[in-house]
This record gives C-alpha cells, sequence and structure tokens, in this order.
C-alpha cells in the first residue's frame, strides 16, 4: 500500500507532504512522485519554484529536480 501524500503549492515553492511508515519515504521516491506530477500538470509550475519533501515530523527536505 503507497504512503497518503499531497502536494502543497505556496507562491514559488511546492512541497511533498506524506502519511509515511517509520522509516520514512526515501527521498528517491518523493522525487519520482514530484517528477510524475510535473509531467502530468507542467503548467503548475515554473523554473523559479523550489521543492521540498516533508515528513510527518514536519522536517522539510529540499529536492534537486535536475
Amino acid at each position: 500500500m503507497s504512503p497518503r501524500m499531497q502536494i502543497i503549492k505556496e507562491e514559488n515553492t511546492l512541497t511533498l507532504v506524506g502519511d509515511f511508515h517509520e522509516e520514512g519515504m526515501p527521498l528517491s521516491e518523493a522525487k519520482e512522485y514530484f517528477l510524475n506530477w510535473m509531467e502530468s500538470y507542467p503548467q503548475a509550475v515554473d523554473d523559479n519554484y523550489s521543492f521540498y519533501f516533508e515528513d510527518k515530523a514536519g522536517n522539510k527536505t529540499e529536492l534537486k529536480l535536475q
């Protein structure tokens, strides 16, 4: 079963927030999720956006998508 996830868009920031298992979701999976989302919604972002992964504890990690 996949963890529940959502993408929050605020100004020039996109944050992937999830309800993850104890070990957490690997950042490679979060990055893949973002890339798939961006393919589906290319009009939603531009080059000025920052991307973050946030775990259940509220810790944010910036993702570099290139």
